[in-house]
């Protein structure tokens, strides 16, 4: 199947990776939802539905700024994605920001400290992310704060239906989405090694996913050495 200007094969390889990448956890209800910046506005549309469902309590939203996201969110992502909360409705008592952390792996550390600052130790958390970033989302949180149980809740959507998103808003088009998806496939198989995060199974067929999209040129933000 061929959209967005993708060969057919390209697509279809790119949809199996985006399905990897989502783990379509059940919505269950957290104390706390751990709300991580990035490129998308709409992951804080998610925390507010999740909050406005009494599904979290709480919201902490962290990040700073990526090169990505500098000229979008001046102020940085977490900045960013509290306004946008209050703009839906969330009260600004229960939103936390974290504006020191520029990786997911700080994301996870340094929310969990400013929980603990506030004797907020939670036994169960919802990561809010983009829908392609739940897999390593997880993982991450599952090696750098192990104590808890970790749920992802992201946009309810498929490939075609986000890139048609990201497009409309002007924010990335359908290049960077696989750019970015390949990128954090390539994060998910080697950051175990690290112990940035955990491992995890990968389906052969998933593997073969990612060989084709970076053959096809969707190499951007694969590791460098």
């Amino acid at each position: 199947m061929s959209r967005f200007g993708l060969a057919g094969g390209v697509y279809d390889a790119a949809v199996i990776v985006w399905d990897y990448h989502r783990l379509r956890h059940p919505v269950k209800v957290t104390e706390v939802g751990i709300v991580l910046g990035c490129h998308d506005i709409g992951v804080a549309d998610t925390a507010a539905s999740l909050y406005h469902a009494g599904r979290v309590s709480a919201l902490v939203v962290t990040g700073a700024t990526s090169p990505g996201t500098r000229e979008l969110f001046p102020r940085g992502e977490a900045e960013a994605f509290a306004a946008r909360l209050v703009e839906l409705g969330v009260p600004a008592e229960p939103i936390l920001i974290e504006d020191r952390a520029t990786n997911t792996g700080q994301n996870i550390v340094f929310s969990r400290e400013l929980l603990a600052v506030r004797g907020i130790v939670p036994a169960e958390v919802t990561l809010i992310c983009m829908p392609y970033m739940e897999r390593r989302a997880w993982a991450t949180c599952a090696a750098q704060w192990p104590q808890v149980t970790a749920w992802c809740a992201s946009a309810e959507c498929g490939l075609g239906d986000y890139i048609e998103v990201m497009r409309a808003r002007g924010d990335v088009g359908p290049r960077e989405v696989i750019e970015s998806m390949v990128g954090d496939f390539e994060r998910i198989l080697r950051y175990p090694d690290a112990g940035f995060a955990v491992a995890q199974a990968v389906p052969q067929d998933v593997q073969a996913a990612f060989d084709v999209l970076v053959e096809a040129g969707f190499d951007a933000k694969l590791l460098r050495g």
